[in-house]
């Protein structure tokens, strides 16, 4: 309500009730009000969006839900396969030069995702300007919003690379460590 009128919107008492009970405040307790949000959480209903107004926080959670799998799901078994691969090589090679990426590895396992997320797009999104800084693909190519042509793929994979490099970084070092010493 503060927003609309921080616009200039001119709001009357009875707006500002509506708008209060849409997004769930409401002249119940605390503790009430917390026993009904958990009663609509185990039934499902998250409620509206803020943001994306009027939709429901479900409906916006189950579109974003597939990129997010995908993008996770690759990355894992990327890193998987990495950090097999290079842990088994470090293992094999205990003792010689081979160990000496064992502390970059425990280092970048130990910086957290968003963290590491920040300074790739610093460096590759906004100072570099290789990588897009946001959206999981071009919304200037796709106006409409996505097709499954082999431009939209491309598009959703050039968005996709630079998310997928940040989680391999931040995971490969601990099946690296673990293969290492198995």
């Amino acid at each position: 309500v503060d927003k609309l009128l921080r616009k200039g919107g001119e709001i009357t008492p009875a707006m500002e009730k509506s708008i209060d009970l849409l997004f769930g405040a409401s002249d119940a307790s605390i503790w009430q009000q917390y026993f009904e949000y958990w009663g609509k959480l185990f039934q499902g209903d998250l409620g509206v969006s803020l943001t994306k107004f009027p939709a429901p926080v479900t409906e916006l959670i189950g579109s974003a839900l597939p990129w997010t799998l995908t993008l996770v799901g690759l990355a894992t078994i990327i890193s998987f396969i990495l950090g097999v691969g290079i842990g088994a090589f470090a293992g094999w090679k205990r003792g010689t030069a081979a160990d000496g990426i064992i502390p970059g590895m425990t280092l970048m396992q130990s910086v957290p995702y968003f963290w590491l997320a920040l300074i790739l797009i610093s460096v590759f999104s906004v100072n570099l300007a290789i990588f897009p800084i946001i959206g999981g693909y071009s919304l200037r190519d796709f106006p409409a919003g996505p097709e499954m042509t082999w431009e939209f793929m491309k598009s959703a994979i050039y968005h996709g690379t630079l998310p997928a490099i940040t989680i391999v970084l931040a995971s490969v070092g601990g099946w690296v460590l673990g293969m290492r010493n198995m």
